[in-house]
């Protein structure tokens, strides 16, 4: 039987450009297309990890799990655009979510 738990993420780097207008190859061109990231997102994962973290919610049944950081290094890593993870600049594509299946299953079956 397994233990019931919630899990409880941070938010994922939002870019400050729009990937539809960016992708293109003629962005190149574009001074707005700078594949840089709003660090307000990284602000906020913070505060909310130390909130989660004062209330002791990990033996309540809550597990944060911070996917910004380990998102973060993937995607400075990778050889493809930034913006081939993005759907929108603050929604991952169906490529970029499979950035997480490893982060997410690690997670999960350390907490079975």
């Amino acid at each position: 039987l397994f233990r019931s738990f919630l899990i409880v993420t941070s938010g994922i780097p939002v870019l400050t450009a729009d990937p539809d207008v960016c992708s293109n190859s003629l962005a190149r061109i574009n001074n707005m297309c700078t594949s840089k990231f709003d660090n307000a997102v990284k602000e906020k994962n913070a505060l909310y990890q130390a909130f989660i973290n004062n209330r002791n919610s990990s033996a309540k049944g809550f597990l944060f799990l911070d996917i910004y950081s380990p998102l973060m290094a993937k995607l400075s890593r990778s050889r493809n655009s930034v913006y081939n993870y993005y759907f929108n600049s603050s929604h991952l594509s169906r490529e970029g979510a499979f950035l997480l299946v490893p982060l997410l299953s690690e997670a999960i079956m350390e907490k079975q």
